[in-house]
């Protein structure tokens, strides 16, 4: 899972980087399965909800919600290389 691997990497300067997970009306619990994940990562993560389904909806939904200068996306089933 993306945030099994965001989990482990270091080095990161919370200050410039988050991480937010929007839910496009999933039926797996997704809100409740990242604030599991809220205290393990090392930096902010927030949360939205997007009813309409489809990949764009959550994009427009990420981009409303962003709060930095740069935005990158990653899937659930992305893994992240270790930063080095």
């Amino acid at each position: 899972m993306a945030l099994d691997s965001l989990a482990v990497q270091t080095g990161i300067d919370r200050s410039r980087m988050d991480v937010l997970v929007v839910d496009n009306g999933s039926t797996d619990n997704t809100l409740e399965v990242v604030e599991q994940y809220r205290s393990r990562l090392p930096f902010d993560l927030s949360t939205a909800s997007e009813p309409h389904q489809g990949i764009s909806f959550a994009r427009n939904k990420s981009l409303e919600a962003a709060r930095g200068d740069i935005v990158a996306y990653i899937a659930g089933s992305i893994l992240c290389s270790r930063a080095t």
